[in-house]
């Protein structure tokens, strides 16, 4: 998925989560996958591997994929949208469940290889190789929004 622009990523999705994306070039991914986990009273979970979720779309032809993932007690709703004049992907999500959290699971592929890659979650979620970086912010609003760092 692609946005219809001059946003120069793309996603892939696959097992309800993002599978890959790629930046500046189809040939260049950046992101082996970026799941999510859901954590509660009863322990947590990685919903990839719960593997219970729907796509839908709002038409045939409107490429606005929403996932909906349904855990014994929590569900969770993504939807993905690469922006059509940034090179960004955006997420917005909705968690529903008594006292369950939300927490990004990223595993980069910087430099067109994941060996020695590396991935931190603070204020931010930044990832690195070497000298690359790259860096998700995580704004209000049930948002990430993955841009180039320093």
């Amino acid at each position: 998925m692609t946005a219809l622009g001059t946003s120069r990523v793309w996603v892939t999705l696959g097992y309800g989560i993002l599978n890959e994306v790629y930046w500046p070039a189809t040939g260049q991914p950046q992101v082996r996958d970026l799941g999510f986990i859901v954590a509660g009273p009863s322990g947590w979970f990685e919903v990839k591997r719960v593997n219970r979720y729907q796509i839908s779309m709002p038409k045939d032809c409107v490429p606005l994929p929403q996932v909906t993932h349904q855990g014994d007690r929590y569900r969770l709703v993504i939807e993905v949208v690469p922006d059509p004049s940034r090179d960004v992907v955006l997420i917005s999500y909705r968690l529903t469940g008594d006292d369950v959290k939300l927490y990004a699971l990223l595993a980069p592929h910087l430099g067109n290889s994941g060996e020695h890659n590396n991935a931190r979650a603070a204020a931010d979620l930044t990832a690195w190789r070497d000298r690359a970086q790259d860096t998700w912010e995580r704004p209000t609003g049930g948002k990430i929004f993955p841009g180039t760092g320093e």
